[in-house]
């Protein structure tokens, strides 16, 4: 009880867990600051979504990618008419945890289904901010540790078509080596992000000698 005489709470613990601290604050006049993903459970999240409006306004998800210095670039690089409209994006971020010893509740089936919820939904909220919202989509995953404590999966595919027509293949895996990996296709650059560096590549209509096209300039690195 002594909480709700507080301007702000966070929401930090696992996931599995949110939902019952959520019903003891719906209530809550101050403001909220979640860990993602909000909830677990599809009608968990229906119910949230019939919570007070001004509960829902001051309610933030920690969605932290997307309030990165990389999304504010590829904010303002939408905005450059002569790179064209953006076409496909390719993300892919990785490391080896599904084959450390060390074991916790990411892994176990019952509280979490493993990468996709757990990192893929930072990807999917940025994308979607970038690019528009879902319009189709298809998922594969699959458990590559084979661990007998962390039984969930531990890789995902996912893929995803926009309202605004962009394709969008978002990788992440707990089971291989690590990358930290961007590539973004428009109808006339490419970006590239390398986890440390941006680069963009401009114009298209680059030719060798032989008048074949060949990879564009790099003109900007960030």
């Amino acid at each position: 009880n002594d909480l709700f005489d507080l301007d702000g709470i966070i929401v930090s613990s696992p996931t599995f867990t949110h939902y019952d601290y959520l019903k003891k604050l719906r209530n809550y006049k101050g403001y909220l600051l979640i860990e993602k993903p909000i909830v677990s459970k599809k009608e968990q999240s229906k119910k949230l979504l019939k919570y007070p409006e001004n509960w829902r306004k001051k309610t933030l998800i920690n969605y932290n990618f997307n309030h990165s210095v990389l999304f504010y670039e590829l904010k303002k690089i939408l905005k450059i008419k002569k790179f064209g409209k953006p076409v496909n994006v390719l993300i892919s971020t990785n490391h080896g945890l599904a084959f450390k010893k060390n074991n916790n509740w990411r892994f176990e089936e019952k509280k979490c289904r493993g990468v996709g919820e757990m990192n893929t939904c930072h990807f999917i909220k940025f994308a979607t901010d970038l690019f528009g919202e879902i319009d189709k989509f298809s998922r594969y995953e699959n458990n590559y540790a084979k661990n007998n404590l962390k039984k969930n999966f531990d890789t995902i595919n996912l893929s995803l078509i926009t309202k605004k027509k962009v394709f969008v293949n978002i990788f992440n895996s707990y089971a291989t080596p690590f990358m930290n990996y961007m590539k973004i296709f428009f109808t006339n650059c490419i970006v590239l992000y390398d986890g440390e560096k941006l680069t963009i590549h401009y114009p298209r209509d680059v030719f060798d000698k032989n008048n074949r096209y060949k990879f564009p300039p790099k003109i900007k690195v960030k």
